[in-house]
């Protein structure tokens, strides 16, 4: 009850926010609609005062300047608008990031949630190109690996390939890697791991590192 009374006040208070940047756009877009005419209706205005016969000098340079202070204060005003846009951007982004984290907890309790990442040490005998996740003899994810999301492995960063709710007790995980070996050939591989989920275990490590003796890949599933 208490994780739930607690995503409950989060709900509540990202709804709030969502409210709050709705009016923030729905004033901002008026803003700029204001502005937009007032700098389109200036120009046209200063045109027909300018060339008017009847006019007198001072009347002219009088109306010039008052349309200029006018389209001057648009375009501040538009400017204005601008960071404003790009400050309401990073708020949307921080929400919408806030209501992923949220959907996540209440579709992978902690109790229950187990997450699958892969990891890569070094690298200089496999490029990795594929994986394929079987949990309890069934395909549930499975991904193919471009230069840069490479790349960002080996430079110690980490891919979640899989979450999911796992219950305690006994459990298969079966990993197919494919990509190219050191001889610039295809290589493909499987590796399998029994494994007891218990009541502190969250995580499953998939491992790929060299064998710099025998200049090939390893690869290891770890619990966590």
């Amino acid at each position: 009850m208490e994780v739930s009374a607690s995503l409950q006040s989060s709900c509540q208070l990202d709804q709030q926010r969502a409210a709050a940047i709705f009016a923030a756009a729905a004033n901002i877009v008026a803003r700029l609609i204001l502005s937009s005419i007032l700098l389109i209706f200036s120009t046209p205005t200063l045109a027909q005062t300018t060339s008017s016969t009847s006019s007198t000098e001072s009347n002219v340079n009088f109306a010039e300047k008052k349309l200029q202070s006018s389209g001057d204060r648009a375009l501040a005003e538009i400017r204005a608008l601008s960071n404003d846009i790009q400050q309401l951007k990073t708020q949307v982004v921080v929400l919408n990031k806030d209501l992923r984290n949220m959907e996540e907890q209440l579709l992978y309790p902690s109790s229950t949630k187990y997450t699958v990442f892969v990891s890569i040490a070094s690298g200089h005998f496999f490029d990795l190109e594929g994986i394929k996740f079987k949990l309890d003899g069934e395909f549930v994810a499975s991904h193919i690996y471009s230069e840069k999301q490479r790349n960002a492995l080996v430079r110690g960063g980490v891919h979640r390939l899989y979450i999911t709710n796992l219950s305690e007790g006994k459990h298969t995980a079966t990993v197919f890697f494919t990509g190219i070996g050191s001889n610039q050939r295809d290589y493909k591989r499987a590796v399998s791991l029994d494994f007891d989920k218990g009541k502190t275990s969250e995580y499953l490590e998939i491992a790929i590192s060299d064998d710099g003796a025998n200049q090939e890949p390893i690869f290891e599933l770890k619990q966590r």
